[in-house]
């Protein structure tokens, strides 16, 4: 979108299944963006706009929040795909 914060995707290459990530995740992000009446705006905190990633357009069950580099690092090696958003403590 037209917003200022940056956001990036990580997870491992064979651990995890790239359609997955590729169809319900970024394509179903970009679309919902497009299409929704509540837009990220650069007004928004970077918690914010990850809230609302959760919970209004990512479509993929059993998303939850991780705190830690730990807590990050094992859900990763454990085959799972993390959201970074500029701007907050959580992935």
């Amino acid at each position: 979108g037209n917003t200022k914060h940056r956001c990036g995707i990580v997870c491992i290459e064979g651990l995890t299944d790239k359609d997955i990530v590729n169809d319900q995740l970024l394509k179903n992000a970009q679309l919902e963006m497009a299409e929704s009446s509540k837009k990220i705006s650069s007004s928004m905190s970077g918690k914010e706009v990850l809230t609302l990633l959760q919970n209004q357009i990512l479509s993929v069950a059993g998303v939850k929040k991780g705190k830690t580099v730990d807590e990050i690092s094992l859900a990763i090696l454990s085959g799972d795909t993390a959201l970074f958003v500029d701007g907050t403590d959580q992935a």
